[in-house]
């Protein structure tokens, strides 16, 4: 009899160490735990031009950014959302109006040193790849870094001409770039602390 008991209350503990066990798992994948069920991507705003010349479609301003990006396994993920929170003179605007960053090109200025030993500046042109056109909702790859352009579309931010506040007023280090995966999680990322934008930006031919 005595047995029975101590079989009986084992098997008591055992189910109540079970239930625990599903529990807690249930509880860490509804928190998004690093579990193997969800995305893992990393990355960071490498620069931020806040005066891109020439906003299209009536916008007060276009941001347009260099993101590097990084997804790692095991989950694959593509992109599906794109959103930028900003603050502009202390007001807080977002915008999720995507533009093809192809629109503009970076200006950068160079110094060569001729065959007499003059020293010549000029400038580079490079037209801006468009970060949303390269991945076009494919997966992304594992392990690849990569770094491309997306520029932001803000209209609408005054309602009066003498309200309007010129792009120094825009604070590059409250600005997150929100990116929700195919799975539906948000994933967002700073500006880096040691940032330098390379150059200006100018309207492509």
């Amino acid at each position: 009899m005595d047995v029975n008991w101590t079989v009986i209350t084992a098997l008591i503990v055992l189910g109540i160490a079970i239930g625990a066990v599903f529990v807690w798992r249930e509880i860490k994948r509804r928190r998004g735990g690093d579990d193997g069920s969800r995305a893992k991507l990393r990355g960071e705003i490498l620069e931020l031009y806040c005066n891109a010349p020439y906003p299209p479609k009536g916008a007060d301003y276009a941001l347009v950014l260099r993101l590097k990006l990084t997804s790692f396994p095991p989950i694959e993920t593509a992109i599906e959302g794109y959103r930028l929170e900003t603050v502009c003179a202390g007001v807080p605007y977002e915008s999720t109006v995507l533009h093809d960053a192809s629109y503009w090109m970076l200006i950068q200025e160079t110094a060569k040193i001729d065959r007499d030993g003059h020293r010549i500046i000029g400038t580079d042109q490079t037209v801006l790849d468009d970060f949303h056109e390269l991945v076009s909702g494919n997966a992304l790859p594992h392990n690849r870094e990569m770094t491309a352009w997306l520029a932001f579309l803000y209209i609408g931010m005054f309602k009066r001409i003498m309200d309007f506040q010129p792009p120094e007023s825009f604070d590059v280090y409250r600005t997150r770039l929100v990116l929700t995966d195919s799975g539906g999680r948000e994933h967002r990322f700073a500006v880096r602390p040691d940032f330098t934008n390379r150059g200006i930006l100018g309207q492509s031919p």
